[in-house]
């Protein structure tokens, strides 16, 4: 299975995990790749048709500039000052590290089937408590799907090093079918067509 060099025309070879963990059902897999490629889509395409209880969160910037960080399971949670964990101003983005460590704690602690880390970065770099704790969620029984920043990013190399763990690079050729990959992956999957 090989992917595109984002730096040129050469072509690497992925790491393809062909069999689950020995903590089967406990899998984690993160889908990483360029900005605006479509890693938030395909995770929402799989939820939509997974059948199964999920938590965590996303986060989306407002038209207000800011970061805010929504819980998974409300998809109608709407951005509000209470939910914003970092800003955009003069061309910088500045993080709130105390609302990510509230905001990103709290969205894990509801009990789930499946916990949703969509997206981890930079951002989280002085979130020490929000930090620990997703340290603590890809350690524990529930399985995880996250999106990670795949340049610049605090949790990619960890990631890529962790043996319970596929981290999936999402191109224009193969966005549209990573929810159906995502079912090889994680228990009880499959997406709405």
């Amino acid at each position: 299975h090989r992917r595109r060099d984002p730096g040129g025309d050469r072509y690497q070879r992925c790491r393809r995990t062909d069999r689950l963990p020995s903590r089967a059902g406990s899998l984690n897999v993160f889908l990483t790749g360029p900005r605006q490629i479509g890693k938030s889509t395909a995770v929402r395409r799989y939820l939509a048709g997974c059948g199964l209880h999920y938590g965590g969160f996303f986060t989306v910037w407002g038209p207000d500039d800011r970061l805010h960080l929504l819980r998974a399971a409300d998809p109608g949670a709407k951005m509000t000052a209470a939910t914003a964990v970092a800003r955009r101003a003069n061309s910088r983005v500045q993080a709130e590290a105390a609302a990510f460590d509230h905001l990103g704690c709290q969205a894990l602690e509801a009990p789930a089937q499946l916990l949703v880390l969509d997206e981890l970065g930079f951002l989280e770099r002085d979130a020490a408590a929000f930090r620990r704790r997703i340290q603590q969620v890809l350690d524990g029984p529930t399985p995880v799907l996250g999106v990670v920043r795949q340049v610049g990013s605090l949790f990619l190399p960890a990631l890529q090093a962790r043996a319970d763990t596929v981290v999936l690079t999402v191109t224009l050729e193969n966005r549209d079918a990573i929810p159906a990959l995502l079912c090889q992956y994680l228990p009880n999957g499959a997406p709405q067509q």
